[in-house]
């Protein structure tokens, strides 16, 4: 679908293209659509930008390299000395990352000793443990993009709640009264709209035959967000990256941080020795000098030990 095409698609429906309640459907879904993108597009941008690779050969893309690694969980380093010649493969060493399949007889440590890699413009090549090294995503060698997927979905589905509590917000009081009342409450209602606050009716309204219908919604925007702040530390804590929770936010301490730290720690560690142990082995096995390391920082503005020192809370 073209970008042009993508946009009319995400524009309101209007009833002259269909029916009215086929209207609020269609932009319903295209609404639900562009929130679960949003947020999974975010996640997925921010997992891929936490490394950063070294020593890595003229031509590796490596963005695409992790990208495959999100995606299938493994992807596989590899020398073909016919790269080299031929300038459309841009790999001017001979070097390349590419996806593959693994097969072949498992060592003791269950890791296939032949694999082969493989390119969208056909380019293939059967390898072995001599002249490839299998690069895992991380210790259980599996793909996380489906969890991404998942908790883009769970903020997705709260933002898409915020979005109908807010418009349900707006929703009026049904007021049932014969035909006659219908213009005397409808001038009612426009003196209340110019905020007056007497309202003076005429004496033949006769009020006992009127029937109010209360639709009033308890608005739970700020319990909502709260829920979707969640969700997003969640997700990012499981990438590595530094997240508190919202009920962790006031008046931490350092060694509270540093405790409600521990699980994204555990996350990151788990992807960042996965790929020490690719790049000791690349090295090894072609003499080159890579190394990885996870872009990292302290985002989160802690207190000292001794709270009355500063007064003041994590974040200010």
């Amino acid at each position: 679908m073209g970008a042009l095409s993508y946009i009319w698609s995400m524009l309101p429906f209007v009833p002259w293209k269909r029916g009215l309640e086929k209207n609020v459907e269609n932009e319903n879904f295209n609404l639900n659509q562009a929130s679960f993108n949003t947020w999974y597009y975010r996640l997925l941008n921010a997992a891929l930008s936490v490394w950063e690779w070294e020593g890595l050969p003229e031509g590796i893309d490596v963005r695409q390299m992790e990208l495959w690694l999100m995606t299938h969980g493994y992807t596989i380093f590899f020398y073909d000395e016919t790269l080299a010649y031929d300038e459309s493969q841009r790999a001017p060493e001979g070097y390349a990352v590419l996806q593959g399949a693994l097969h072949g007889q498992l060592d003791l440590y269950n890791l296939p000793n032949d694999r082969r890699v493989y390119a969208p413009n056909g380019f293939n090549r059967e390898l072995n443990e001599t002249n490839s090294v299998v690069i895992f995503n991380n210790l259980l060698r599996t793909p996380e993009i489906f969890t991404y997927a998942l908790y883009a979905k769970r903020i997705a589905e709260v933002d898409r709640t915020i979005d109908v509590n807010l418009m349900n917000q707006k929703t009026p009081k049904v007021i049932r009264c014969d035909e006659r009342q219908r213009l005397t409450w409808k001038n009612i209602s426009m003196q209340m709209e110019g905020n007056v606050y007497t309202i003076a009716a005429d004496k033949n309204v006769d009020l006992k035959d009127i029937e109010v219908l209360d639709l009033t919604v308890p608005f739970t925007g700020v319990d909502m967000d709260l829920l979707k702040q969640r969700y997003i530390a969640e997700a990012f804590s499981f990438a590595g990256i530094e997240s508190v929770t919202p009920e962790k936010r006031e008046r931490l301490v350092s060694s509270e941080v540093t405790g409600t730290m521990g699980g994204t720690e555990a996350a990151r560690w788990s992807r960042l020795q996965a790929r020490e142990q690719a790049a000791e082995m690349i090295n090894r096995t072609f003499g080159l000098n890579v190394s990885v390391r996870f872009r990292t920082g302290t985002y989160i503005n802690a207190q000292p030990q001794d709270e009355s020192e500063t007064g003041q809370e994590a974040g200010e």
